[in-house]
């Protein structure tokens, strides 16, 4: 999302998906502005570094308190992308004992914890000043012990 001066107390706002390697939210955003019946002023393909992106420019105006709801939809899709990183990092370092069970039981655990652990209380800023996920270890251990009715 990029947003620009576009006048005098005027803004445009571009929203840009990447065609090759869509992000997360890229569904969901699109979704949004169809079911709001939201359409961009102009629409186009543009390469940027080399890569194809699907650009769709608004008036700030015309979309407003929508643009608030756009941003939490990318807010979201990060964190959960921060949560599912810091799951799998878990499950991987043998933290706990993943290696009995299956892809299927394994997506369905991460999921779980994806879900559990998906709120305000484990995020941070880090030294960098972007969002991180910031679970302990422990509380993930317990998590996963429930799941696998290890208690």
């Amino acid at each position: 999302m990029k947003v620009e001066p576009a006048g005098f107390f005027m803004y445009t706002v571009q929203l840009m998906f990447d065609c090759a390697f869509p992000t997360s939210e890229d569904a969901q955003v699109k979704s949004y502005l169809v079911e709001k019946q939201l359409e961009p002023r102009v629409e186009w393909e543009e390469t940027i570094e080399g890569r194809n992106y699907q650009l769709m420019q608004f008036g700030g105006c015309y979309l407003g308190n929508h643009l608030q709801e756009i941003g939490n939809l990318q807010r979201s899709a990060v964190e959960t992308e921060l949560i599912a990183e810091v799951v799998a990092q878990f499950l991987d370092e043998g933290s706990c004992d993943s290696t009995e069970f299956d892809l299927d039981a394994r997506s369905g655990i991460e999921k779980h914890l994806i879900s559990k652990f998906n709120s305000e209380n484990y995020f941070s800023i880090n030294e960098s000043g972007e969002l991180a996920a910031d679970i302990p270890t422990e509380e993930l251990l317990i998590a996963f012990r429930e799941i696998r009715g290890c208690d």
